[in-house]
């Protein structure tokens, strides 16, 4: 009788986790519905900058579902001063829509100011979608700016040309107009080149400091060559919202950048392996860089075991952190310059003398000095 029961409820149990399994498989079905949209706040009437258009639009059959997607443009009085027509098709059966991958639901095009043939004016974008069935969606209405937009321009600087071990803090400068209005201006941005190469080595941006002051700046030390090393032609320009570049200004750059330094090493003297489990140690390194912490690639020692006829074993590489992870490298604080590896033996390990070889290298790969120190393992 029991038997029974047991099957019976055994029974009952699989149909009833049968039945939410079959709950949970449930084919989801997208709603006709116009998700989200993105719409410059600003386009310049004069530019040929292709500015873009999004809109996320979903349907229960998908792309056949719909049969167009639509920006339509209206001004203070509601009138229709544009339609456009915006592509799911990856930019291939309308190669300036500047939509990206194909048949994902958002709709794309690139709006060039120039060709809109719009006044200066505050408009209203509404974006409509048509089902194949005629159903007509419209989203909320958002707001662009179309103004004749005047490029930014440099008036003056002030950027060291050398930047020496030791380098003392100075404030870059940058003095920007624009007759659109300061606040027209994101941000300054400047660019290194090596000799050769058209693509920046580095890129750094300041931004717009909202102040009302024409001045961007920002402060550099000898910190600044982190990364950096001997000759560039240095490149700045002031960028504005709607995308408009300043002239630019060019100016060389010399960059000292020196091998990183290992001060201090600590080591445990002794450590006896245990006949089960595991014992755990800390080694500890602590370096630095005239071109800051963030100018140093790795720490790591190279671990050999001294021989009986004092000749050393094979070389071990262990990189140490400087991370701030207490629990996985032994680390107390990130960024500090104490560089710190867990040491982890059990009954397996080799006794002996181990020699430990500290080294630092920094991004160009250039080496610190090296500090040694040894630990003794012992068997109990």
């Amino acid at each position: 009788m029991i038997r029974k029961w047991l099957v019976f409820f055994t029974s009952l149990l699989f149909f009833i986790l049968s039945c939410e399994e079959e709950k949970v498989i449930v084919n989801y079905e997208m709603p006709y519905k116009i998700q989200e949209i993105r719409v410059p706040e600003t386009i310049s009437s004069t530019s040929d900058k292709p500015v873009l258009i999004t809109a996320i639009v979903t349907h229960p059959n998908g792309n056949e579902g719909i049969q167009k997607v639509e920006a339509v443009i209206l001004d203070s009085m509601d009138q229709i001063k544009s339609t456009i027509s915006l592509f799911d098709d990856g930019s291939i059966e309308n190669v300036h829509s500047g939509d990206v991958i194909a048949f994902d639901q958002v709709y794309s095009y690139n709006l060039i100011g120039s060709q809109l043939g719009l006044a200066d004016d505050i408009y209203k974008v509404v974006i409509q979608a048509i089902s194949v069935d005629d159903e007509i969606l419209q989203s909320e209405s958002l707001p662009m700016k179309v103004f004749s937009n005047k490029a930014p321009s440099i008036v003056e600087y002030f950027f060291p040309d050398s930047i020496l071990v030791g380098f003392p803090e100075v404030q870059a400068s940058f003095t920007v107009n624009d007759s659109n209005g300061l606040d027209d201006i994101l941000w300054v941005i400047l660019e290194g080149y090596k000799s050769g190469n058209t693509s920046p080595a580095f890129q750094d941006t300041v931004f717009n400091p909202l102040n009302n002051s024409p001045v961007f700046y920002f402060q550099l030390d000898s910190s600044y060559a982190a990364g950096k090393k001997d000759d560039y032609q240095m490149k700045v320009f002031a960028e504005d919202r709607v995308g408009d570049l300043s002239e630019e200004e060019i100016f060389p750059l010399y960059v000292e950048n020196t091998p990183p330094l290992l001060y201090k090493v600590t080591v445990p003297d002794t450590m006896i392996l245990p006949t089960s489990g595991f014992i755990v140690d800390t080694v500890r390194a602590v370096a630095n860089d005239w071109q800051s912490i963030y100018d140093i690639a790795s720490v790591y020692l190279i671990s050999r075991l001294r021989n009986q006829d004092g000749t050393l074993g094979d070389s071990t590489k262990v990189d140490l952190f400087d991370n701030g992870d207490l629990v996985n490298s032994g680390d107390h604080r990130a960024d500090d310059g104490v560089f710190s590896r867990i040491i982890r033996l059990d009954a397996t390990n080799t006794a002996g003398t181990y020699i430990f070889s500290f080294k630092s290298q920094d991004t160009f790969n250039q080496l610190s000095n090296t500090l040694v120190d040894s630990v003794i393992v012992k068997n109990q």
